[in-house]
């Protein structure tokens, strides 16, 4: 063993397994003592592994099959110790013969002036110590490796199938970790942001929502801004704008000759017309601008006081919608009856909001919440992919405020009307600006009513709101069921009832 340190690779590496096919040493022994070699004291014999050893015993070919136990070696593979485990029952489930040899022993070292050349039969030794069947032989003392080692051993035994198994694991994960990282950095990312508008449809405009950068934010509600504000000026019904063909000049001129109106008006027509007037039985009547216009001039007036009666029935005589004359074919607008005039309050802020949300969603943004005066509409989500939330306001003047919390799915719209909302007070009674077109007068069913309404119904939550105010509530809870409309009646004795839809 005092010659073994020679062949040691430098720096205390561990010599490479040996590999018949790549050994390129010479076979002769005085060539063999020039690469580190010690010639051999005895030509063409093997070297001496133990007391018991005879190099004259016979050895079988390395290419014969072998049927006993024996400890010599067919070839000049190394075989690793076992590390000096105790010996072991043979596992039936391994699939070799029961005599055939492990393929992990080592036998003990010798010097490596004694190795034979390569390809030489090894004579086999009778006498040898040999294990018992499904047993290892121990190692000796001089056998034993260092830690480092033996923890080598232990990798190298590792299948290849427990090999591709592992990096599959790991490429899988890192695969998982790589997709993750940009959903998590846009999350980071989205920042809560707001914008506040005071001159769209004669109310409060609010939109919040979530955006990577101020910058983003901006340009999207800029963009917004401008489509509330051009249906703003087309919805207008008391003030011309220049370039603008808007329904003030619609109110002026449609009686005397047809109107041609641009797209977005000739549309937001034919859809109260066919759309909103049918779904509300009537409730819901954009050609009753002659009775809505009375009581808008009462409310605004500085002794605010109810329209005369007769006037009251005077103008009921000209809101018939099929008076209202829309050609599509060269996309006008006349009046049949010279004293019909249009009123579109009920359902226009609706309708636009749905419109401009719309919009928004095609121009990228993803998450917000828009309310203007009190018509809700929900884009995407908030932040972590959790719905909107939004308050059914309390119609009694009383806390809490909200009587009720709704949450709001992508598309989905929110509309509460109510005599709390606009009204003005005479002799102790209360008139609100929603008018019961049957009567002429402000309805007075309900103290409020609220439509959630999904994306489907395409703006139609304001109309429907403001027809189910102004309907008796056996008419309008009929009508909710038989569309599947979501509804919350509430009433003056601060009890409610809801539609079968609406959520619990």
């Amino acid at each position: 063993m005092a010659d073994r340190p020679q062949n040691r690779k430098k720096n205390g590496k561990r010599r490479p397994v040996y590999d018949q096919a790549r050994d390129t040493r010479p076979s002769r022994p005085a060539d063999r003592s020039n690469v580190g070699y010690p010639s051999a004291t005895t030509p063409g014999r093997h070297p001496v592994t133990n007391p018991n050893y005879d190099p004259d015993a016979p050895r079988p070919s390395r290419y014969a099959a072998r049927d006993t136990g024996s400890g010599s070696y067919p070839d000049n593979s190394i075989q690793f110790p076992t590390g000096g485990r105790p010996a072991q029952k043979q596992n039936p489930s391994r699939n070799r013969a029961p005599n055939a040899p492990r393929q992990n022993q080592r036998r003990t070292s010798a010097p490596q002036s004694q190795r034979p050349r390569n390809g030489q039969a090894r004579p086999q030794n009778p006498n040898a110590r040999r294990p018992a069947s499904g047993q290892r032989l121990r190692p000796t003392q001089a056998n034993l490796r260092d830690p480092a080692r033996r923890e080598g051993k232990k990798k190298r035994k590792m299948t290849r199938k427990a090999l591709r198994r592992r990096r599959a694991i790991q490429r899988l994960t890192a695969l998982a970790m790589l997709l993750c990282l940009p959903l998590t950095a846009c999350q980071k990312q989205q920042k809560l942001y707001s914008a506040t508008w005071f001159d769209l449809f004669d109310t409060v405009a609010v939109v919040q929502g979530y955006a990577a950068s101020q910058q983003d934010w901006d340009r999207q509600t800029a963009a917004m801004y401008d489509d509330l504000a051009h249906y703003n000026q087309l919805f207008d019904i008391y003030n011309h704008y220049d370039d603008v063909v808007n329904l003030y000049d619609v109110n002026a001129q449609a009686a005397t000759a047809p109107v041609r109106v641009g797209n977005e008006l000739y549309a937001f027509l034919r859809w109260c017309k066919d759309t909103a007037y049918p779904a509300t039985d009537g409730a819901t009547n954009i050609a009753a601008g002659a009775v809505l216009r009375l009581w808008h001039d009462a409310r605004e007036s500085d002794s605010p006081a109810p329209p005369a009666a007769d006037a009251i029935a005077e103008a009921l005589q000209h809101i018939n919608i099929e008076n209202l004359i829309l050609d599509d074919a060269a996309q006008t607008v006349c009046f049949a009856d010279p004293d019909m005039t249009l009123d579109v309050g009920a359902v226009g802020k609706g309708y636009a909001v749905e419109q401009a949300a719309r919009a928004a969603q095609a121009r990228g943004l993803t998450s917000a919440l828009l309310n203007v005066g009190g018509n809700l509409r929900a884009i995407g989500t908030k932040a972590g992919g959790k719905p909107w939330t939004a308050g059914v306001e309390n119609p009694w003047d009383d806390d809490p405020a909200y009587i009720q919390a709704v949450e709001l799915a992508d598309g989905d719209s929110l509309v509460i009307s109510g005599d709390y909302q606009r009204y003005f007070e005479y002799e102790g009674v209360r008139y609100a600006h929603l008018i019961d077109l049957t009567t002429g007068y402000p309805a007075r069913y309900v103290s409020s009513v609220a439509v959630l309404a999904h994306t489907e119904a395409g703006g139609l939550a304001d109309a429907l709101s403001t027809g189910l105010f102004c309907l008796p509530e056996q008419t309008g809870r009929t009508l909710a069921d038989r569309n599947g409309w979501a509804a919350l009646w509430m009433h003056t004795d601060k009890s409610t009832a809801q539609s079968a839809a609406w959520p619990q």
